[in-house]
C-alpha cells in the first residue's frame, strides 16, 4: 500500500516544480564597479558581501611585511562565502569557561 501511495503522490508533487522557480530564491544582490561585478547574498533582511580581498595576498616579497592594496579588481567576484579561515592553534577549552562564549 505504501509504495503505491508513492507512485500516487510523485506526479502531483512534480506537477510544482516548476512553481519553486517563481517562488524560489531571489537573484543575489550585484554590485557593478569599474571593471568588476560583486555578488553577494541575502538572508532575511540583511545583504552581506562576504570574501572581497582588500590587499594583495601576502605571499612571496610580500611576505611579512604591511599589506598592498588591490590596485583594481577584473571579472567577477563571488562574495556569496565566507573566505578561509586564518591558521590557528587548537587550543584546550578550560571546564571553568562558560559555554555562551564559544555560540
Amino acid at each position: 500500500m505504501f509504495p503505491n501511495s508513492l507512485t500516487n503522490i510523485f506526479p502531483f508533487a512534480l506537477s510544482f516544480a516548476p512553481l519553486t522557480s517563481l517562488w524560489g530564491d531571489s537573484p543575489p544582490p550585484i554590485i557593478q564597479l569599474d571593471q568588476a561585478t560583486v555578488y553577494g547574498l541575502t538572508n532575511g533582511s540583511v545583504t552581506s558581501y562576504l570574501n572581497i580581498p582588500f590587499a594583495q595576498p601576502p605571499v612571496g616579497d610580500l611576505r611579512l611585511r604591511l599589506p598592498q592594496p588591490i590596485e583594481h579588481y577584473n571579472g567577477t567576484i563571488d562574495a556569496t562565502k565566507v573566505g578561509p579561515q586564518c591558521i590557528q592553534q587548537m587550543l584546550p577549552l578550560r571546564e571553568d569557561m562558560p559555554a555562551e562564549l564559544f555560540r
